[in-house]
């Protein structure tokens, strides 16, 4: 089986994706990103291990120097940015149940 190679942007968001929300479960986060659910959970072990917040931002993996604190506008712009995302990539979901009563009855 041939391994994929993700790049640090998917790996920072999926894992990110995944602290922002604490109803999403790592199933439905590596859903969102179309990743298998164990790549994110080995994604997830790896923040662990480097401690907690430790997620790089994009910045930071584009090559940010790291001793610089952000400002609160750049803070503020990652923000939007980021709920940006979230919000394009949540789509609703919905149950088998609700489609069928969308449906106009054929008999």
């Amino acid at each position: 089986m041939v391994m994929k190679v993700y790049s640090p942007e998917l790996k920072t968001d999926a894992v990110a994706l995944h602290h922002s929300d604490s109803d999403l479960t790592t199933v439905q986060a590596s859903r969102d990103r179309g990743i298998n659910p164990e790549t994110l959970r080995n994604w997830l072990r790896d923040d662990r291990a480097n401690g907690i917040g430790t997620v790089p931002t994009r910045k930071t993996v584009t090559g940010t120097i790291p001793g610089d604190k952000p400002t609160l506008e750049q803070l503020q712009e990652r923000i939007d940015a980021l709920e940006s995302e979230l919000k394009a990539v949540r789509r609703p979901r919905c149950s088998p149940r609700e489609i069928s009563t969308d449906l106009p009855d054929l008999h």
